[in-house]
Parts: structure tokens; C-alpha cells; sequence
């Protein structure tokens, strides 16, 4: 499922990747073809859950991994302020751009619109919606202090379904950094029994 992407599944993709493109996102193409392989791969009526809609791109790569599966993908962004956005995501929430609505819009002008469920809330109140062991798939692109990372992953770690999937994007390794996505996955119980890592995604497979 990891490390082999079948090439169906890369030809389908190269159809909806320039679509995809026109949706500014810190996740770049590559990554975005993981993620829609992970969806694929998921059983019919699969529940997927992202945490960080930002402007809708990997929502929408979700959804079309949706297509035929009638799966849902449930997204949500409350939009917060950090001091982790990148350049181009400091410019367009300077700008009014980076926000529910418009994330909103991006998303209704895909035919993908109907297998994606849009919300506003934090990760916490988000997390209430959902029981324990119901999500089949979870990624998390959310605050990227190590603190903030680490409380996400054990909030949620349990409402994945056995051998369900938690991933994250932004997995980055620096150099006496400890402040990152990276050492909080690293320092979590989660990886005791192996991580996949594809470019910046991290990929656990719930063992516990």
C-alpha cells in the first residue's frame, strides 16, 4: 500500500493533477498522489478525516480518490493564526484569502464537491464528532509545534479504526531543531511498531 503505487492508479491521478494544481497548497503534486493512492486502496463507505483544510487542495485529491467508493472525506480548518505558515500562506491570510470561504469555493468548483464535508472547528471540538475506532484514514496538517502535534496525535490516535491509517504532512527533519512535526511523531507511541515516510508525508498503520 506504501511503497508501490500502481500505475493505474498514477494514470488516473495525471488526469485531475493540473485541476489540482490551480488550488495554492504547501502540498505539492507528489504528495498529493500518495494521498490519493491511500484513499484508493481504503474499502467502500471508508470514513477519512483531514485536519487543516487550508485552501482545499488535498481535500479535493481525497475526494477524487472517493469516486466509485462512496466514501466521505471530512475536512476542517479553524483558520487560527500560527507562526508556522509559510511564505505564500502568510501572503494569502494577509490578504483575506486563507479562509473557510474560500476554501469553500475551491472545493464547490470540483465535480468531488459531494464526497467532501467542510467545517470550521478546531481539532478538539472536531475530534467529538467522531467515535472511537471510525475512521478508516486520518491526516493531519494542522499547527506544526511539537507541543500542538503531539496532543493531536494521542486526541485522536484512537478514533482510527484497527489497521486504519494516521498520516500527517510536513515530516522534515532539521538539525538541532526539536520545535517540528518530525521529532513530535518521533517522541509519540504510535511509531513503536514501524513509520513510512513518502517526501514530507508520515504514515502509521494503528497497530494498538
Amino acid at each position: 500500500m506504501f511503497n508501490n503505487i500502481a500505475d493505474n492508479i498514477i494514470k488516473d491521478f495525471n488526469k485531475i493533477k493540473d485541476k489540482l494544481h490551480k488550488i495554492l497548497s504547501t502540498t505539492v503534486l507528489e504528495e498529493c498522489l500518495i494521498l490519493y493512492n491511500l484513499v484508493r486502496q481504503l474499502e467502500d463507505h471508508s470514513i477519512i478525516v483531514e485536519i487543516g483544510t487550508g485552501l482545499g487542495r488535498t481535500a479535493v485529491t481525497m475526494g477524487y480518490g472517493c469516486i466509485g467508493k462512496n466514501s466521505i472525506v471530512y475536512t476542517t480548518d479553524n483558520y487560527a493564526e500560527s507562526d508556522t505558515y509559510s511564505e505564500w500562506g502568510m501572503k494569502e491570510h494577509n490578504q483575506g484569502n486563507w479562509n473557510f470561504e474560500q476554501a469553500k469555493k475551491n472545493i464547490e468548483n470540483f465535480e468531488v464537491k459531494q464526497y467532501i464535508k467542510q467545517y470550521n472547528l478546531d481539532s478538539i471540538e472536531f475530534s467529538k464528532i467522531f467515535k472511537e475506532e471510525s475512521i478508516d484514514l486520518l491526516f493531519i496538517d494542522d499547527c506544526h509545534e511539537y507541543n500542538f502535534v503531539k496532543s493531536e496525535i494521542n486526541i485522536w490516535k484512537n478514533k482510527i479504526k484497527k489497521k486504519g491509517i494516521m498520516c500527517g504532512h510536513d515530516f522534515t527533519v532539521r538539525l538541532n531543531e526539536q520545535n517540528t512535526v518530525a521529532r513530535a511523531v518521533l517522541d509519540s507511541d504510535i511509531v513503536r511498531n514501524g513509520l513510512f515516510i513518502k517526501n514530507s508525508i508520515w504514515i502509521v498503520k494503528r497497530w494498538w
